[in-house]
């Protein structure tokens, strides 16, 4: 056996204990412990991982600041008011309804298992485009200002950052606190949800918009 061979052995087995050994032990215990993984161990600890860990949040966070992004927008069907006025805007999987309820989802922001709310400096290209292919009417629509710091404090998983199309995606209940404003294109939901929220005490601001002009109607 030459030199060179001689060398190239003593770099494979120095390579083996440095690396493949840790691969091969890895391997091991992952096949001796199925009863971890098929009780969901590992899951678990992801799930406390992205609980407790802020980075995307925060960096969101800074991103408002710095674009001066005063609310996040949802849009939806007029028709969801009361429901979203009683228990805030929840993912699809977790929205319950009476017999007599009903609510009208638009997967253009509501998904099964998260929201995605979009900047209120984005130009909403999207948005129209979907509602153009759509079919869907203007004025059947409300449009909800969701404030971002009230956010963060009322939300513990971490968000997601669609910078493609400029939102933040939530995957969890984002509470009636969070709402800032509610702006209606139709009047007589706009009369119907101010008497609701002055009855309740609801700190959500109403707006009445049409033909392109958008105005605070008093409620005193």
């Amino acid at each position: 056996m030459n030199k060179k061979v001689k060398e190239f052995q003593k770099k494979l087995k120095i390579f083996y204990e440095k690396y493949l050994s840790k691969i091969v032990k890895k391997a091991m215990f992952w096949r001796n412990n199925q009863d971890l993984i098929e009780n969901n161990y590992f899951e678990n600890i992801l799930n406390s991982f992205f609980v407790t860990k802020e980075s995307e949040k925060k960096a969101i966070l800074d991103l408002c600041k710095k674009k001066n992004i005063v609310n996040f927008l949802f849009y939806t069907d007029a028709r969801n008011w009361v429901n979203i006025l009683n228990y805030g805007i929840k993912p699809t999987y977790d929205i319950t309804l009476k017999s007599v309820e009903e609510f009208i989802v638009w997967s253009y922001q509501q998904k099964e298992h998260s929201i995605s709310l979009e900047f209120d400096m984005s130009t909403r290209a999207h948005f129209w485009k979907w509602m153009s292919d759509s079919g869907f009417q203007p004025k059947d629509m409300m449009v909800i200002g969701i404030n971002p710091t009230t956010l963060a404090k009322t939300t513990k998983k971490d968000w997601i950052l669609d910078r493609s199309q400029s939102m933040a995606i939530i995957s969890e209940n984002i509470s009636i606190e969070s709402i800032d404003w509610i702006m209606f294109r139709d009047y007589e939901i706009y009369k119907k949800a101010s008497e609701m929220i002055e009855k309740s005490g609801l700190k959500i601001t109403l707006y009445f918009g049409t033909d392109g002009i958008v105005k605070k109607e008093s409620r005193e």
